[in-house]
């Protein structure tokens, strides 16, 4: 929130920092821009950190006109739901509107109190966030989000994992090439540039110099892996210290190089779960996180001794500490 929006209405966007959040937030941004003509701040935040960035917005209140309020791929957890809850009943109470756009599984409890508040939930699982914000623009009549329907199937592509579409390797590397807003804001920008005919010449250098970094690190992380079996099932597990490679390719990657059930990527106090098969939400359910069947994330507090020991380059002390604790919500 900058001094730039005192004194307009705005609309207020908070949307994943992952490729469907700012594909997602890419669009409605489009459409608060160019067919509500209202600014639009947009905020990247994770799941876990909902109840924060809504805090933040209500801070703002009685300094911005805000009208609406969207929310975009970010599923609810159980550790924070109840501050999400509150925040909303006070950001409703002033008169804005809420829109929430999601592809994760919900509880029905959550689903109900949040409509209960007067909420538009639009949650649709089939689908990715981009896909259903698309859906949403389209029954609104707007014609411009045809034009988009290539970064729609791309989005989808990565993050449903079904890597049917060509496109969805380059614009996720595009995305993850650096973890931090601005960069976030900066791939809204290419992705205009790509729709108005530049096509991936305006992402070309970017992806090959992630790639040229991906190689060189796919191998390290592998020989710093750690596999271990829990109840059965065969877990490898990796301690990540750079942005690149992306967290679901790397993932991926060791799912089929260690041959493992579940790939458990961890990185500070957040924890990644990828799978193929095996129902890795669940798992961070229990962990107080959420996510899909196969994709799934979740928040640890980690002792400060093992936090001290990871940040001087011991990785087996948080590695078998977050092996512990899948320990304890599985047997």
């Amino acid at each position: 929130m900058v001094k730039e929006y005192q004194g307009s209405p705005i609309a207020v966007v908070i949307t994943h920092r992952d490729l469907d959040g700012i594909s997602s937030g890419f669009l409605l941004r489009k459409y608060i821009i160019e067919s509500l003509k209202q600014d639009v701040k947009v905020l990247f935040t994770e799941p876990y950190l909902l109840h924060k960035t809504l805090s933040k917005v209500i801070k703002n209140l009685n300094k911005f006109k805000i009208t609406h309020l969207y929310i975009s791929d970010l599923g609810l957890n159980t550790n924070n739901f109840d501050a999400v809850l509150n925040h909303l009943s006070t950001v409703v109470s002033k008169g804005i509107k809420v829109l929430w756009f999601d592809h994760h599984v919900w509880e029905d409890e959550w689903i109900d109190k949040l409509k209960s508040l007067g909420i538009e939930l639009v949650i649709d699982r089939s689908t990715c966030a981009t896909g259903i914000v698309s859906g949403f623009l389209k029954k609104a009549g707007l014609s411009f989000i045809e034009d988009y329907n290539w970064l729609v199937r791309a989005t989808c592509s990565l993050d449903l994992w079904v890597f049917d579409d060509p496109l969805a390797p380059w614009l996720s590397r595009v995305a993850t090439y650096r973890n931090d807003d601005l960069w976030r804001y900066n791939v809204m920008v290419l992705l205009e540039r790509m729709s108005r005919g530049e096509g991936i010449k305006a992402i070309e250098p970017i992806v090959k110099d992630y790639v040229d970094k991906e190689l060189r690190l796919y191998e390290q992380y592998l020989k710093k892996s750690k596999v271990m079996n829990i109840g059965g099932v065969r877990f490898v597990f990796v301690v990540k210290r750079s942005d690149i490679p992306n967290t679901s390719y790397l993932g991926h990657y060791l799912l089929s190089a260690a041959n493992a059930d579940v790939a458990v990527i961890i990185r500070g106090v957040t924890i990644s779960f990828r799978s193929r098969e095996y129902d890795v939400r669940e798992l961070a359910f229990r962990l107080g996180g959420g996510g899909h069947k196969c994709a799934s994330g979740a928040r640890l507090k980690v002792p400060l001794y093992v936090s001290l020991l990871t940040r001087l380059g011991f990785n087996s002390p948080l590695i078998n500490y977050v092996a512990k604790k899948i320990k304890e919500v599985i047997s």
